[in-house]
């Protein structure tokens, strides 16, 4: 599962105590797949083993991250890759790195996400005012 391991356990924590919180930790225990106290031992702050770090992965790829999208936007993301650029010079960054993005979803011939669309749209608006 290495493209889901972009989702810090903080993130997984939040969704697991979300979900619990609008149902119970059994049953989120039961969707998830692991023991309610290992579940309980998770939502207190302890560090979960690999396997179930695993299932705590599928489960927020199939129930969470369908309906609530990826844990970072795109938009966000960009700011993360260019915050050691200088200031002036992060838009014309963001800017090309977005158009890069977007080539590359034109070659695979597949549309981007929509998250990526509107960081392209911003990413654009904000080198053409630093022109």
């Amino acid at each position: 599962m290495p493209p889901d391991r972009y989702v810090s356990i903080s993130r997984l924590r939040d969704a697991a105590q979300a979900r619990a919180e609008a149902s119970s930790n059994r049953a989120v225990a039961r969707e998830i797949g692991i023991a309610l106290r290992g579940f309980q031992l998770f939502l207190e702050g302890s560090r979960p083993q690999q396997k179930t770090l695993d299932k705590l992965l599928a489960w927020y790829r199939d129930h969470v991250e369908r309906t609530e999208g990826p844990p970072i936007a795109a938009s966000d993301a960009l700011l993360v890759l260019v915050r050691a650029l200088p200031a002036e010079r992060r838009p014309s960054a963001a800017a090309a790195l977005i158009s890069t993005l977007m080539e590359q979803h034109q070659a695979a011939d597949v549309d981007p996400p929509a998250d990526v669309v509107a960081a392209a749209g911003a990413a654009g608006d904000a080198s053409r005012r630093r022109d």
